[in-house]
């Protein structure tokens, strides 16, 4: 139930920090940019708090995100005991366990701690774009930035983090294509891109067309698969106006039919009330029709009758 703004000291003085987390508190304001003097940091965790502003640019700064980690790797604290006045000193040991964000779930892990690099931002009010300086994080493993307010393209060098396992940047506002680089994410196994405003077909590698279509569900302009939905002609998405803008056509297109009727009738019959040449003219037209009509239909019948008797 921590609150206020993140302390700026963390950033500053605790240099060594390997792993930092700070999720399901109630942290505002900005992510402050002091965290990125944190160059051991491996996980780096401030989930579900009411954070806004921009990601900070300098995350490329978190140098440990760039080295490779250790898989048998664990967090082992020391310490000691002391008794006064009889001068007894003992020590002792215990290994650092944590909860992990994972794939879009949470785990406990002890060993591999120190295998992980993971930024966890998600569930916040973060705004803004994806800072393109994440791409440079090369040894990133989870990148999590779901349930934000982000918008813009998703960083078109996110390819670049060859060891990325699990992203989620899903419930966001992000536009645009899926990256062609993501298809080259071969160790990614957990990927959630729904509920954005992304556009274009889904990028063609092996990991992508495997996982399921859920993983891009609400994104209406995406095509092809993993998605049923497929390319329409010409290789383009041309997404149907919406409802409101079909209701307003309509009503403009049926005003604009009862005004050219109103004109053209008023034109005619109007002319004919005020001009008397024309409206003699006009009965006089209707008559020879009339004449001529009825003088075929006698011959007509004429006709039929003597065929009839013969």
């Amino acid at each position: 139930m921590f609150s206020g703004s993140i302390p700026a000291w963390i950033g500053e003085n605790l240099l060594s920090l390997i792993f930092l987390s700070l999720q399901a508190n109630e942290f505002y304001g900005r992510i402050p940019s002091n965290l990125c003097q944190l160059a051991k940091i491996r996980i780096l965790d401030l989930s579900q708090n009411t954070l806004s502003g921009a990601i900070p640019l300098c995350l490329n700064n978190l140098t440990a995100m760039v080295q490779k980690g250790d898989p048998d790797g664990i967090i082992e604290h020391n310490y000691w005991y002391s008794v006064e006045g009889n001068k007894s000193f003992w020590g002792d040991s215990y290994v650092e366990k944590a909860w992990v964000g994972w794939k879009g779930m949470k785990y406990e892990y002890e060993r591999s701690l120190l295998l992980f690099r993971i930024i966890d931002f998600a569930c916040n009010k973060l705004n803004g774009e994806i800072p393109d300086e994440i791409t440079r994080l090369s040894e990133l493993v989870v990148l999590n930035l779901s349930r934000n307010n982000l918008i813009g393209l998703i960083p078109k060098n996110i390819g670049q983090l060859k060891q990325l396992q699990s992203v989620d940047l899903s419930y966001n506002h992000l536009s645009g294509p899926i990256p062609d680089s993501m298809a080259d994410l071969n160790f990614l196994s957990y990927l959630n891109l729904s509920y954005n405003n992304l556009s274009g077909k889904v990028p063609t590698g092996t990991q992508l067309q495997s996982l399921e279509a859920s993983a891009f569900m609400g994104n209406q302009a995406l095509y092809g698969p993993p998605i049923t939905q497929q390319c329409p002609k010409n290789d383009t998405f041309q997404p149907q106006p919406p409802e409101e803008e079909r209701d307003e056509f309509n009503r403009w297109f049926y005003v604009g039919m009862g005004i050219g009727f109103f004109m053209a009738f008023w034109g005619v019959f109007g002319t004919l009330l005020l001009k008397r040449s024309w409206r003699h003219a006009y009965f006089r037209l209707l008559d020879n029709w009339t004449d001529s009509l009825y003088v075929t239909s006698m011959l007509s019948s004429a006709r039929l009758v003597r065929k009839f008797k013969s």
